[in-house]
């Protein structure tokens, strides 16, 4: 998942969602994210919006779903009030290999690997 920058700007790589490491909600109406894990290049996208705690509730969920069974170190930090957390909903029955064959997609998708048919 590729998301969008908060100032449009030439010649900067898109920001994946793989990428992010910590989210947080340091005051009403302004959601930080901040990338990196992945790439090495730490970068802080700020957004000023009403639905920020909206927004962490997708992006808890999302990456939630893409790092099934990774180390504790590989999760999502998360920092707000408990007032900005809304109550995550379950994620959906795991089929197959408990959610690995679409981890392994969105792995491939974010290091530009195809995806092997094995």
């Amino acid at each position: 998942i590729c998301l969008r920058r908060s100032a449009p700007k030439s010649n900067i790589k898109p920001l994946y969602l793989l990428d992010l490491t910590r989210v947080s909600i340091p005051r009403k109406s302004t959601l930080l994210l901040e990338f990196g894990r992945q790439t090495g290049v730490p970068i802080v996208e700020q957004y000023d919006t009403a639905k920020a705690p909206e927004i962490l509730l997708t992006l808890r969920s999302q990456h939630a779903s893409i790092c099934l069974g990774m180390p504790q170190h590989c999760q999502l930090q998360v920092d707000a009030s408990d007032e900005d957390l809304l109550p995550a909903k379950p994620l959906p029955p795991m089929g197959v290999a408990g959610g690995f064959p679409d981890s392994y997609r969105a792995w491939c998708n974010f290091y530009g690997q195809e995806p092997s048919e094995e």
